[in-house]
């Protein structure tokens, strides 16, 4: 009798333990719940940083391309009440904000409420807003919208001023990387493509105005351009003028008392573990060693990811690649053994290309051989042509600085990187040598894209396209976001876990960047983008 009352006590036990596990387990993975998401910026890349230098690295755990796949895994998950997004610190630009509009767009389309704040907003952090159910601000906020711009220096006053001669040969007229060396003014050419460029960025600012009922948002932006608070929300362009503490009681009546709070989207899982689609980021200047500079967030590319899309072609887990490309260019060598192992790859598996805010020269010619790629409707692609060149200083040496360069040689051009200005000799070289590789990059673009030489050539010279006028030239697919490029990925092979690679850097760090952060522990403003990209 003792025997079967201790068997009972301890079945007892065991039940209220199990019972209670089963509940706190169900109130825990059941319960409802909103996601708090202080977006700020969110990198392309996010190598692998370990010991002392996860301490001093500023990056966020998930690179853009996942942190956007983990967010659109949510369109079905029903315990999830809305989103609340506080772009107060908001500093992504309008392409990667363009591809969170269109996720926010299916969650609200699933039936997920979305709120945003932000104490003032800048216009790419209003330009996401807009995508929202309802968005506030705080009563001393300004909301930014003037416009769009582009901005760049030309040197060629000042050169001749201190004697210095820019030796540059570039294919063809539209590659103008080069003309704030050479000219006083942007060519004609430029002129026409940055053109294009601001109107294509205006006219999708505009759209986004519009979602918001108001008819006339070419009106506001220039009689405004700058709105205190009382004059956003008389406008109409945003909701409510709240302060921050204000805000927790707007979340508990919209989200409801019982919603939990959580600030990191789930992942998506999936039942085929050994059927996979890989994810590679490519961001960064394209030069011969992948690096990384922690304190800037910076990454480049290098030889590395050819590497890497080796390993992935020779994997036979992997059904699929996925390529996010966000690079203006660089080494036309190190971009040429990327395209090769693109093609190989390709040509056993599909390889989708996603393209983040630029993809252009270098960063377009490791895309064509994509099996399909995607764009937003702000992607910068093309530059589909070939710079070279110098500043020849020795003048500038002797005359202004009285510093006397002396230079000795043996072989005709061994100082054609020298002081000295370039002989024809060496600029008929250099001609004939960057004829080979635009050759090259032509014959790249009409093998991936399957278009005649003839038509590449018409479309290349150098020349940017942006979002759909680079559908009508042909040189890629279709409008989309990554999480789409990965979704076309999953559909091509039926289904599969999706894995985002990690690469390897040598970690570099940039002297300049150092010295700031050692001084002030912010970063440097990087004075680069000054120059331009195209």
């Amino acid at each position: 009798m003792c025997s079967v009352m201790r068997t009972m006590t301890v079945a007892a036990v065991l039940l209220v333990i199990f019972g209670s596990a089963l509940g706190y387990y169900l109130y825990r993975n059941l319960r409802p719940y909103y996601l708090h998401l202080e977006l700020k910026s969110i990198p392309e890349e996010v190598p692998a940083t370990g010991g002392i230098l996860s301490l001093v690295s500023r990056e966020k755990k998930q690179s853009f391309s996942r942190f956007l796949y983990g967010l659109a895994s949510l369109e079905k998950d029903r315990r999830l009440r809305g989103i609340y997004l506080d772009l107060t610190l908001y500093r992504m630009g309008l392409s990667q904000s363009w591809e969170l509009r269109q996720i926010i767009e299916r969650l609200r389309q699933s039936g997920k409420k979305v709120l945003c704040y932000a104490h003032s907003y800048r216009e790419s952090a209003y330009f996401l807003a807009t995508a929202c159910d309802r968005i506030y601000m705080a009563p001393g906020g300004v909301l930014e919208i003037p416009g769009v711009m582009t901005q760049n220096l030309y040197f060629r006053e000042l050169f001749d001023t201190l004697d210095i001669v820019p030796q540059f040969v570039h294919r063809e007229e539209y590659k103008s990387a080069v003309e704030p060396f050479t000219r006083r003014e942007p060519s004609q050419y430029d002129r026409q493509q940055r053109e294009r460029l601001l109107e294509i960025y205006y006219d999708q600012i505009t759209r986004s105005i519009q979602s918001r009922n108001i008819s006339k948002p070419e009106s506001l932006i220039n009689e405004y351009g700058f709105l205190y608070g009382r004059e956003a929300l008389e406008t109409g362009l945003v909701d409510s003028l709240v302060y921050p503490d204000e805000m927790e009681d707007i979340l508990r009546d919209e989200f409801g008392r019982a919603a939990k709070r959580r600030t990191v989207p789930s992942r998506r899982g999936s039942i085929l573990p050994f059927r996979k689609v890989a994810v590679v980021v490519a961001d960064g200047p394209i030069v011969e060693e992948d690096t990384h500079n922690p304190l800037e967030g910076t990454t480049t590319i290098g030889t590395g990811l050819a590497s890497t899309l080796r390993r992935l072609r020779k994997d036979k887990r992997v059904s699929a690649v996925v390529i996010r490309v966000n690079s203006p260019g660089g080494s036309a060598l190190t971009s040429d053994i990327i395209a090769h192992e693109i093609r190989k790859l390709a040509q056993e598996k599909p390889v989708i290309v996603s393209m983040g805010f630029v993809a252009a020269s270098g960063g377009y010619y490791i895309s064509a051989y994509g099996s399909k790629i995607f764009l937003t409707p702000l992607t910068i692609t093309g530059s589909i042509g070939v710079l070279f060149g110098k500043l020849a200083m020795e003048d500038f040496f002797r005359r202004k600085l009285h510093i006397n360069p002396y230079i000795m040689k043996k072989g005709e051009l061994a100082d054609a990187f020298s002081l000295r200005p370039v002989d024809d000799r060496g600029m008929e070289r250099f001609n004939r040598l960057i004829d080979e590789i635009y050759g090259d990059f032509l014959r790249v673009v009409s093998e991936g894209r399957g278009l005649p030489l003839d038509s590449v050539r018409k479309i290349a010279k150098g020349r940017i396209w942006v979002g759909e006028d680079a559908i009508r030239a042909g040189i890629v697919d279709t409008i989309g976001s990554v999480v789409d490029a990965i979704e076309y990925a999953r559909e091509k092979v039926g289904g599969g876990s999706v894995v985002f690679v990690k690469r390897k850097y040598r970690v570099n760090f940039d002297w300049l960047s150092l010295l700031s952060f050692a001084r002030t522990g912010f970063y440097m403003v990087d004075f680069r983008f000054l120059f331009g990209n195209w």
